[in-house]
């Protein structure tokens, strides 16, 4: 070997030494820690996880229900309802179709009061006579509808239609596609005894 071609080698191997040193094994590709995506390396508990898309359905169906019936001939479909399925779409729908059939529709808001309440959570639910059941959140909220009432089409207020004040309810949420966290869904609502 000629002396140009040893060093060629040598000077070759010096350089790729220099760059792969530089070149950490850690798992973050060579970034600072301030560079590296946080999510990857954080958990979340599925109970919270759970309750926080059960939270923010059931913030949606109050939320919802105020624009429904507040616009009652808007809506005549299921299918235009978003956090909400089954039997609590189905109501809805159906109580707008009742006011708009009257020729009324509902002013103000129903607000939730105080804290929305887990009672029961199932995320591995076994199935029931031997029919799978989704991931669900039950919770208790406290409605108020003291500031609603209904107005005709005139513009009159409809006589003794001031809403009620606070009151339990009861909100089922389920997640067909859990872990899906968008995939929360209130599927029926019941009023339950008690105070608020």
């Amino acid at each position: 070997m000629t002396r140009a071609s040893r060093v060629t080698p040598l000077a070759l191997a010096a350089v790729a030494a220099l760059v792969l040193s530089g070149c950490g094994g850690d798992d973050d590709g060579g970034l600072t820690p301030d560079l590296v995506d946080q999510r990857q390396t954080t958990t979340t508990d599925p109970d919270e996880a759970a309750t926080e898309g059960a939270r923010t359905r059931v913030g949606q169906w109050v939320d919802g229900r105020n624009t429904i019936l507040a616009s009652p001939e808007s809506y005549r479909s299921t299918a235009s309802i978003g956090f909400a399925e089954g039997r609590a779409s189905s109501a809805l729908i159906a109580e707008a179709g009742r006011l708009d059939i009257k020729g009324q529709r509902r002013e103000g808001t129903t607000e939730i009061v105080g804290e929305l309440q887990v009672t029961k959570m199932e995320l591995e639910p076994k199935p029931k006579n031997g029919v799978a059941i989704s991931p669900f959140v039950e919770m208790r909220a406290c409605l108020d509808e003291s500031g609603t009432s209904l107005v005709k089409e005139s513009g009159g207020t409809v006589a003794g239609s001031k809403g009620r004040g606070p009151r339990p309810m009861k909100f089922h949420v389920s997640n067909d596609s859990y872990p899906n966290p968008d995939s929360w869904m209130v599927s029926w609502t019941q009023e339950v005894k008690g105070h608020c």
